[in-house]
């Protein structure tokens, strides 16, 4: 493997991390949002039921 092929592969590899880092943070965000929308729809429910 040549040092260029070498390269190409490590800035595959980062970007691959990136990618997977992002959708982990997404993912988070999207749980953390959905717990607070069922918080509050059990807090209204409890109110009101």
């Amino acid at each position: 493997m040549t040092q260029q092929e070498k390269i190409e592969r490590e800035k595959d590899r980062e970007t691959q991390r990136k990618i997977a880092k992002e959708r982990i943070e997404n993912d988070t965000k999207n749980n953390k949002k959905t717990i607070l929308v069922a918080v509050a729809v059990g807090v209204i429910s409890a109110i009101f039921g």
